[in-house]
């Protein structure tokens, strides 16, 4: 059984990028590209790691990635965060997500944090 992880990324080409560079690792991926979709996305795909931007348009994903860190429902849920801001700010960010990864993303980063959190549950 592959693996299951969401994508939530509001830019559509960088969400096309995020599903073909997961699919080529043979993980089962659904991407979304509306933060309002979060909720049902979750609860029907039943994924095993979440992937999502921090700046979603009107929605801040450190705010999602909290949210659902203090939920019972999904509080074991790995989540990484993508962002464009450089690496000196990343680590300025307060939030519960497991990993914080910048743009543009670097494959072998994304792909170990991945692989990582799915088969380790380590945290980065």
């Amino acid at each position: 059984m592959l693996e299951k992880i969401l994508v939530l990324e509001d830019d559509r080409s960088n969400l096309e990028i995020l599903k073909i560079m997961f699919e080529s690792e043979n993980y089962e991926v659904m991407g979304i590209a509306d933060a309002a979709l979060l909720q049902k996305s979750l609860n029907d795909f039943r994924p095993d790691l979440l992937v999502m931007d921090i700046d979603l348009g009107d929605t801040d994903g450190r705010r999602l990635a909290n949210d659902l860190k203090t939920s019972i429902a999904y509080n074991s849920l790995p989540i990484v965060l993508v962002t464009a801001l450089g690496y000196g700010e990343i680590a300025k960010i307060e939030c519960d997500a497991d990993a914080i990864l910048a743009k543009p993303l670097d494959v072998d980063s994304m792909v170990l944090a991945v692989h990582t959190l799915l088969y380790n549950n380590v945290l980065i």
